[in-house]
């Protein structure tokens, strides 16, 4: 077997004793289902999440989407049900939401929509393929939407053995068409184009290359006489080529394509009958890279591309505007995560955009659409579970903290770190929560608990100081002035080391003490206390919405403000079933949160880098205990290079020196509340001034 577009979940298969090409995007086996977050990704121009829906408790992915307008908007996927079989998932935007729309189902086994063509409210096509049992073929499915209902309409299987269909475009009332592949017996794919007359769906016959299977991903029409598809085939030593047929309005013909390696077309999309673009990826003989072509009306060329991380990188879905403004998106593999890729192509060279990741290790696009400008691209992302993903691009706002009253400016240093723990410890609970994306904070306790240890901080600047993208932070500094904050603690004196940033977040209502006038400062810090602490510093007040996790009901103090984070992306829960404390309860088997947890400086450096919307892309080992591979590299390096966060010297027990005397920066060692209050105001309210 040899995979492609592993962001993309798209693979080529061999099969028997021939190269068999199986382009086929399942839905991954998944636990739990959680609403949509919002975008990580910094302000300014780019590409942000609008929640979407998801169905089920599992496997939930978008794989098509078209556009009519800003008020109409369709996507196309499936989801796993309790039985793990997947169904159709369709969902439409209507300005406002995403709303799932009831879907029909063939059979009791699989169902899959790949693609999607919107021409009017009324005419919408979705395609894909089924099987009646989990031991039958696949066959070709096909839905239609006649302005009320979704319904199947009859397409053709002419292979015995598989069918599968991955594109559509709609011209008309009476012309349609639909791309795909089957096979026999033998296993050969073969080319499937079939075409909608008004009344029936009939395979229009189409080309296959000599001693060479075939299939097509993508398909686009310029005028009834101008249609382009888009795949690849193989030969027999599993070389793959990119394959390109043309209708001319009498029959389909192959149209040469370059290639740079093995390589797969996924998408096509046109500007006119003279500027075509297909996308896809190559691989270059150690990772795959994006493959873009051009069509200008006599051949087809190789547009030059851009490839992102050290793993494989692949373009799934295109999306026009004019000749001076395509998006082409898909997704890539740092090493340790799949991450979104949207490039933009502005009539001379194509460069990175901005894209949200809400997911901890899996995101990905895999299919784009515009209309009026309104562009969106659609996928899915993963955490504990495979969600959908929706994305829209615009203006992503700035994180805007409340501004409170000031008086006499204080300037506060930078930090240089954070931590007074010592050498990283590991929670009581599965080591799987010193790698969750989830933030830690704890409920309020009674009895205070007094830092394990104390240690000298310092500004990490080793030799051979790596190249570290600059971090932007989006939150915005508060300079109204008015009377002076009278809020102080017992525990907390003007000459604590943690002062001015308690005092900070406290004169703004972000942060609170206890009841006898004390604050803790060296109280390990759970997860649901950064919940709030973060949720108010980022000034996120969206609506909370429905249960998430098992243990965090509606009457639960922190419900607020852990459900907000979590439907951002910003903070995760773990699978039911876990650990016997935690049983799945049916039928919605609810994740959870684990409110009491601890914080640690890894988990806590991801939570507040994404909800501040940093940027950037660091490369090169910074700590000796956070390399590159570490889970929580990008966004340690992200408030380091911000200088939010720091580390320790090296050579204390168990932290040796390297050869460049780098330090240490403890990414599994907890984080007391005096710690997560100058990581937050340093990072929402830099230099922040308190009355």
């Amino acid at each position: 077997m040899r995979k492609y577009f592993v962001a993309l979940g798209i693979s080529l298969l061999a099969v028997g004793m021939a190269a068999c090409l199986a382009l086929i995007a399942h839905p991954a086996s998944a636990v739990e289902t959680l609403s949509q977050p919002a975008s990580p990704t910094n302000c300014g121009p780019g590409w942000a999440v609008e929640p979407s829906a998801n169905s089920g408790t599992a496997g939930n992915i978008l794989n098509g989407v078209s556009a009519l307008s800003s008020t109409e908007v369709w996507a196309v996927g499936a989801y796993s049900n309790t039985s793990g079989v997947s169904q159709t998932l369709i969902e439409r935007w209507d300005g406002s939401a995403w709303n799932i729309v009831p879907s029909p189902n063939v059979g009791t086994s699989d169902n899959l929509l790949q693609a999607v063509s919107a021409r009017t409210s009324s005419d919408v096509w979705a395609v894909g393929f089924y099987r009646t049992s989990s031991a039958s073929p696949y066959q070709t499915l096909t839905l239609h939407w006649d302005g009320t209902q979704w319904s199947q309409a009859t397409s053709a299987s002419p292979g015995s053995a598989e069918n599968y269909l991955y594109g559509v475009v709609t011209i008309s009332a009476t012309d349609a068409w639909a791309v795909g592949y089957y096979s026999n017996s033998t296993n050969i794919y073969q080319t499937l184009t079939e075409r909608w007359n008004g009344t029936q769906w009939n395979v229009v016959s189409s080309p296959n290359p000599f001693l060479r299977v075939a299939g097509l991903r993508g398909v686009t029409a310029i005028a009834p006489n101008d249609v382009w598809a888009v795949g690849a085939s193989a030969d027999l030593s599993l070389n793959y080529y990119t394959y390109t047929l043309h209708w001319t309005g009498t029959s389909w013909s192959e149209v040469s394509s370059p290639n740079n390696g093995d390589c797969l077309l996924a998408a096509v999309a046109n500007v006119a009958a003279n500027n075509v673009w297909a996308v896809g990826a190559c691989n270059d003989g150690t990772r795959f890279v994006p493959l873009s072509e051009r069509w200008n009306g006599s051949a087809w060329a190789i547009i030059p591309t851009p490839s992102f991380g050290t793993g494989d990188n692949a373009l799934g879905g295109l999306a026009v505007v004019s000749a001076t403004d395509i998006w082409a998106v898909g997704g890539y593999d740092t090493g340790t995560e799949l991450l979104t890729l949207a490039i933009h192509w502005d009539g001379a060279n194509w460069t990175q955009g901005k894209s949200a990741n809400p997911g901890l290790t899996d995101n990905s696009l895999v299919a784009a659409s515009t209309a009026a400008g309104d562009l969106w691209a659609v996928g899915s992302y993963g955490d504990t579970s495979q969600q959908t993903l929706t994305e829209r691009y615009g203006t992503i706002p700035c994180i805007t903290p409340t501004a409170v009253p000031t008086g006499t400016a204080t300037t506060v240093p930078v930090a240089t770190s954070t931590a007074t723990s010592p050498a990283a410890t590991s929670t009581s609970l599965p080591t799987s929560i010193a790698t969750n994306t989830a933030i830690v904070t704890v409920a309020v306790t009674t009895t205070p608990v007094p830092p394990t240890a104390t240690g000298t901080v310092i500004a990490a600047t080793p030799t051979g100081t790596p190249n570290v993208a600059t971090s932007t932070a989006t939150s915005v500094q508060a300079t109204a002035t008015s009377t002076a904050c009278a809020i102080s603690f017992s525990d907390v004196p003007n000459d604590h080391t943690f002062y001015s940033f308690i005092r900070c977040l406290a004169c703004r209502g972000i942060i609170s003490g206890y009841s006898d006038g004390t604050f803790r400062p060296g109280n390990e810090i759970t997860r649901s206390q950064i919940a709030k602490m973060v949720s108010n510093a980022a000034n996120i007040n969206d609506d909370p919405g429905e249960q998430i996790y098992e243990d965090v009901d509606p009457t639960s103090t922190f419900y607020v403000w852990i459900n907000r984070l979590s439907r951002r992306g910003y903070i995760g829960g773990y699978p039911c079933g876990t650990i016997p404390e935690e049983p799945c309860n049916p039928p919605d088997n609810r994740p959870y949160f684990r409110s009491f947890a601890n914080a640690t400086r890894g988990q806590l450096a991801k939570i507040v880098s994404n909800a501040a919307g940093l940027g950037g892309t660091p490369t090169g080992i910074f700590y000796t205990d956070v390399p590159e591979e570490h889970p929580f590299y990008l966004w340690i390096m992200r408030l380091t290079n911000l200088g939010v966060m720091s580390g320790y010297p090296c050579g204390a027990e168990n932290e040796p020196c390297d050869d460049a005397n780098r330090p240490y920066f403890r990414p599994f060692a907890n984080v007391t509340r005096g710690q997560a209050s100058k990581i937050v105001a340093n990072t929402f309210y830099p230099n922040c001034q308190t009355p």
